[in-house]
């Protein structure tokens, strides 16, 4: 049986969510952000992620049995060092539309934000705009920090110009010139030094692990991505978008790895794990990438971390261009105070549920 929580209106009934929940959860979602999800990523977030099942608290009008708030978090890998700690990812939080500014969600925040249980856990969440105002309503103002800084790197002239802000009038005769120089740069700076074999992966396997290790371990907070939980965020994601997974292989084990999430003329580099030297394995990887999202006729590739992520500076040297950013990080652990700190973290647009 679910575990209720005490709940000051008569009116309502608190309580965790059974697995028999989740298709009403699935339908109060569609029905307060005004947009159908399909069936097969809710599924996808709600049942089948690999680090466990969604953890919901439901709000219940005890006259109707309708469900009419819900707080949603997905249990998600994280460590401080070498040692795992228990994460999640915070998810939807919704309310059908005909209880809005009824009280709901401050029933529902008194448990989803503030149970005990969230003493042992550590929280992260990507917030919009509309998400970002109603929890500093709610109290929450201290926990969203950002935004977090944001790169495009131009890929098509005019499309890639009008990415970085350039009015249209402008962009568009110096588009044709900006190809040819965007070409010719890449192919100096990218593929000057040679460098490993780049295949596509259909599956990751544990032979990633060790790379993952290598290269993205962090003293502080980070998102270790094994293999399984790599294939269910990227290979297995049913959202619109195709994902293609590259590895740079030496002999006969890869030394590097990333994932390009590609939709419309828009590539999202949602993982990124090589090494900083040499600079030729990072480098066959980009120019891969890049090969991938202009043939699939892209005009730009984005990407969002910390200030403190470990390619940034090398990421703008190829020529990824500082954008405004809309990406707001929301961060909350009770029992560890350090990570309230967006310069203890490293993450990566695989750490989101969605893009």
């Amino acid at each position: 049986m679910p575990a209720p929580a005490p709940c000051h209106d008569s009116r309502f009934e608190l309580r965790r969510a059974a697995e028999s929940d989740f298709e009403r959860i699935y339908d109060l979602i569609d029905a307060a952000f005004g947009k159908r999800r399909p069936r097969a990523a809710y599924e996808w977030l709600y049942r089948r992620n690999v680090c466990g099942r969604a953890q919901s608290w439901v709000v219940i009008e005890r006259h109707s049995g309708n469900v009419v708030g819900v707080g949603s978090n997905f249990p998600w890998p994280m460590a401080r060092g070498a040692q795992p700690i228990t994460g999640f990812l915070n998810g939807d939080f919704a309310i059908a539309p005909n209880w809005w500014r009824r009280g709901v969600s401050h029933i529902l925040d008194d448990v989803a934000f503030r149970h005990p249980w969230r003493a042992r856990e550590t929280l992260i969440g990507w917030a919009n705009r509309k998400s970002h105002g109603s929890a500093k309503k709610l109290g929450h103002g201290a926990d969203f920090f950002g935004p977090l800084p944001r790169g495009v790197l131009p890929l098509r002239g005019r499309a890639g110009l009008r990415a970085l802000g350039w009015p249209s009038f402008i962009s568009m005769p110096a588009g044709f010139l900006v190809d040819t120089v965007l070409a010719a740069w890449w192919s100096w700076r990218l593929r000057r030094d040679g460098g490993p074999r780049v295949d596509r992966v259909r599956r990751f396997d544990s032979s990633f692990d060790p790379v993952t290790e290598r290269h993205m371990a962090w003293p502080d907070f980070w998102c270790p991505h094994d293999a399984d939980f790599l294939n269910w965020r990227h290979l297995d994601n049913p959202s619109a978008g195709e994902r293609i997974a590259l590895a740079a292989i030496e002999g006969a084990a890869p030394s590097g790895y990333c994932v390009l999430e590609v939709h419309h003329e828009r590539a999202w580099l949602t993982e990124f794990v090589a090494p900083d030297r040499p600079t030729r394995i990072r480098s066959a990887l980009i120019a891969a990438a890049i090969d991938i999202a202009r043939a699939a006729g892209c005009s730009y590739v984005e990407f969002f971390a910390p200030p403190g992520w470990r390619h940034w500076r090398w990421l703008r040297s190829i020529g990824f261009v500082g954008v405004r950013s809309e990406r707001i990080l929301y961060l909350k652990s009770p029992a560890q105070p350090r990570a309230h700190s967006v310069a203890a973290w490293q993450l990566v647009p695989g750490d989101t549920d969605t893009l």
